[in-house]
């Protein structure tokens, strides 16, 4: 502090490189992270992560009062290791974030929710859901969520997931060469039907996305002469898809 006082930046770096509040972060001392800070020190990207990888909770909070996001290596360190920073993550935004502070991000909360779902914290996905703090997540974010799910066999999570807007149908069909544990795979099938008719829905509803485009494209010109678009078409059709001919109304001779 005497240092800083006779003026002294607090962004100074020592001989070896080493700066001023990343050691701080690390060693765990919180009354000079916030001295410095009190100063202007700067914030650098792994200064977060001292703090996480080194177990080091009140730091944490500290530097998310301090508007300090977590890093995607912070979240998935803390994800494997340390539930309760993890937890600490999550509350940011609905008990630990200052007035004017910024958000996690969708990043922050796909991130998160990989942890969650991967190390089956069922508690915190509970918390997420029911401080609403799922608008980040898109289909493909919930659809990848729940084949990990399926895959760690957690029923509960399934059902969670399903409950928010998961879609099993999507899921299913990427899980058809997958073992599944017996009641997961009754909990997936109920109302929807066995992968093999979900992977049949998917593909016909994709074909059907791929000629209302094309119909949309007609309107500027004759594109179905054009071959980026039908070789795209053939090499979806050669990859496996059994597509109904009657989806496609021009050109039926290439299926």
């Amino acid at each position: 502090s005497t240092l800083l006082k006779k003026g002294h930046s607090p962004n100074e770096q020592s001989i070896a490189g080493k700066i001023a509040i990343n050691e701080a972060c690390k060693r765990g001392d919180l009354d000079i992270v916030k001295l410095l800070i009190i100063y202007g020190a700067r914030r650098y990207n792994d200064t977060m992560f001292m703090a996480v990888s080194h177990g080091h909770l009140a730091i944490v909070e500290t530097l998310l009062k301090e508007n300090v996001l977590p890093c995607d290596e912070s979240i998935n360190y803390a994800g494997i290791y340390n539930k309760e920073i993890l937890w600490c993550f999550v509350r940011y935004s609905t008990e630990l974030r200052p007035p004017q502070a910024g958000y996690l991000q969708s990043k922050h909360y796909k991130n998160i929710w990989t942890s969650i779902v991967r190390y089956s914290y069922m508690d915190i996905a509970e918390f997420l859901v029911s401080t609403n703090q799922i608008d980040h997540l898109n289909r493909n974010d919930l659809c990848t969520l729940l084949i990990t799910a399926c895959c760690k066999s957690n029923a509960p999570m399934v059902k969670l997931l399903i409950d928010i807007g998961a879609d099993r149908n999507l899921a299913l069909s990427e899980l058809i060469d997958t073992h599944i544990d017996s009641t997961i795979y009754k909990l997936m099938c109920q109302d929807v039907g066995t992968p093999e008719e979900c992977k049949h829905r998917s593909h016909i509803k994709y074909a059907t996305t791929i000629r209302d485009t094309l119909n949309n494209m007609s309107l500027f010109g004759d594109v179905y002469n054009e071959p980026f678009v039908w070789t795209f078409v053939a090499g979806y059709v050669k990859g496996g898809v059994k597509m109904e001919k009657e989806i496609w109304p021009y050109k039926p001779g290439l299926l």
